[in-house]
């Protein structure tokens, strides 16, 4: 069973899933299948696990949806309990969060506890149609899949765009200049410039955290393993500027102006 986003029928295919998502977008038939298929693929080796798949009676999978229109902490205090012992039949863990955007407060920063001391067998699945209601910290540790713009990001050739953030991280001021004509092809869909850069520095943060390269893109590696002074705290921080820089849209904020300032930060930021 094979999911229907291009990025994770890659991911399936090379064994590279990855330990955290956000599937977010109005489609919420495509998002669901897609978030069974990965279920699938982490959990089903066998016959009988398949059959328990079909039924819905898999152990190793903890599914959390709201209440009365919220999920409570009492429901994320559920995560911690499950994610404390290891798999019962299958290999890994999964934690599906449907309506993820519905958490409460206390739900959320219980969840980023979970989300920022992972166990290599737990995945987590998060699936709303509302991502701007989620905190950004629980956004940043996930790999980010929109359905809003499939089709677009599907067509991004990334490699550009990676060459300029090289440059900035590498603090080259040339970077401005560079990057003017490239950038400005995304005025109109600004959203397929800024998942992949969210894809990135999320990726980079678990590349920091856990040194563990075998589920993450290895362009991005490449570049990652030229910046070894990156911290968490760097890039956390870059991370929330680029949601910053992101909302600026909302207000009809220049983009060539707010390209620059997002550019000229990760400059400033002791990444070399």
């Amino acid at each position: 069973m094979l999911p229907k986003n291009k990025t994770l029928i890659n991911q399936v295919k090379n064994n590279k899933i990855s330990n955290q998502y956000l599937l977010y977008g109005e489609n919420l038939n495509e998002i669901n299948y897609d978030a069974e298929a990965l279920i699938y693929n982490l959990l089903v080796t066998n016959s009988n696990l398949k059959l328990k798949f079909d039924r819905d009676k898999l152990s190793d999978l903890l599914i959390i949806e709201p209440e009365k229109n919220s999920i409570t902490i009492d429901k994320i205090r559920d995560i911690a309990k499950f994610v404390s012992t290891k798999p019962f039949e299958s290999n890994n863990k999964v934690v599906l969060i449907r309506q993820a955007d519905l958490m409460r407060t206390e739900a959320s920063n219980a969840l980023l506890k979970n989300l920022e001391e992972p166990k290599s067998f737990v995945y987590f699945i998060l699936l709303t149609d509302n991502k701007n209601k989620l905190l950004k910290t629980i956004i940043s540790r996930c790999q980010v899949i929109n359905y809003l713009k499939e089709r677009e990001n599907q067509e991004f050739d990334y490699s550009q765009m990676l060459d300029i953030l090289d440059k900035s991280m590498g603090q080259n001021l040339l970077t401005m200049l560079d990057s003017k004509e490239y950038l400005s092809d995304f005025q109109k869909d600004t959203d397929v410039l800024f998942d992949f850069l969210m894809e990135f520095y999320s990726s980079f943060l678990k590349f920091v955290k856990t040194s563990d390269e075998s589920s993450l893109n290895k362009d991005f590696v490449k570049l990652y393993k030229k910046y070894p002074k990156a911290n968490e705290r760097i890039i956390v921080e870059t991370l929330d500027k680029i949601e910053s820089v992101r909302g600026y849209f909302k207000v009809n904020a220049n983009f060539e102006l707010s390209m620059e300032e997002l550019l000229l930060y990760i400059m400033e930021e002791n990444y070399a």
